[in-house]
């Protein structure tokens, strides 16, 4: 978390600032606005019940650089409508498209920031729950409850396998079922235990079985719920879109000299000095 903090804010004050010099006046109008996104979710975060320093930082400094990225998307979009009269959909793909690197670089830093709130959260909202549980009881675990269906067994070729059906219920309705297992091998003395996982956007559910009794009455589940882990393999493709982006080949114009018509009567166009006039491509890049 603390590394996380770190990285986050460098990326939130690294788009905002001007290249060496800023004036006062301009860093107190680039970072106002990514500053009050990050006493925000400061205060959010603290609602919701995170109490660790570092962890209400992440999630400050999160939505500091989130603020600062996305504000020069905004910036650079609003500016193309206003001076070339562009709809918003196209002014975004020709801003991208006149500087892919720098462009690129923004949306890897919103996957960063994907990952950094996925990790700051599934570490301090992460919550354990065990209890031996009879056929058809449940225990609570955080906003669901888990009911025990049955405990069954299965002779398999290589093993011998014991799981335990579970019901996820959330207000009363089931939402879904996991089997988490345990493995009984000829060449291990301990058991392996195989945990079942329910994934989605929000965030996993792990169900254990710890232990059972030899007539399947009860069982011991432990259940692990980990907020927003998805969201890291999410960040992840989005930093990976932003390195294609960034590699993506420049698009290549000409120098409108170079775009003039013919001269007619098959006279030749004259000579021109060298460099005279002549803007290059590297200058042209980014200038929308």
């Amino acid at each position: 978390l603390p590394i996380c903090a770190a990285l986050l804010f460098l990326m939130g004050v690294g788009p905002a600032l001007p290249w060496r010099r800023a004036s006062k006046e301009v860093v107190r109008k680039q970072l106002l606005p990514p500053a009050i996104g990050a006493v925000v979710a400061a205060i959010a975060a603290i609602g919701i019940g995170a109490r660790e320093v570092y962890a209400v930082l992440a999630f400050a400094f999160a939505a500091f650089a989130m603020v600062s990225n996305v504000r020069e998307y905004v910036t650079g979009v609003r500016a193309r409508m206003q001076i070339r009269n562009e709809d918003a959909l196209t002014a975004l793909g020709r801003l991208v498209g006149a500087n892919r690197r720098r462009y690129g670089g923004y949306i890897a830093h919103l996957g960063v920031v994907a990952v950094a709130l996925a990790i700051a959260a599934s570490s301090t909202f992460r919550s354990e729950h065990e209890a031996t549980i009879k056929k058809g009881e449940t225990m609570p675990a955080g906003p669901f409850q888990v009911k025990l269906l049955e405990v069954y067994g299965r002779e398999e070729p290589q093993r011998s396998r014991i799981a335990a059906a579970v019901a996820i219920l959330k207000d009363g309705k089931e939402i879904g079922r996991l089997d988490p297992a345990m493995n009984f091998y000829p060449t291990s003395q301990q058991p392996i235990p195989t945990p079942s996982v329910r994934s989605r956007p929000w965030g996993d559910i792990y169900v254990n079985l710890m232990a059972f009794k030899q007539d399947g009455s009860n069982a011991t589940i432990k259940v692990i719920i980990e907020p927003l882990v998805p969201w890291i393999w999410f960040g992840g493709f989005i930093i990976c879109l932003g390195a294609i982006v960034s590699m993506l080949p420049a698009r290549r114009r000409s120098p409108a000299w170079m775009s003039a018509p013919a001269i007619p009567d098959g006279r030749t166009m004259p000579k021109m000095p060298s460099g005279a006039g002549i803007v290059t491509t590297n200058t042209l890049e980014g200038a929308d």
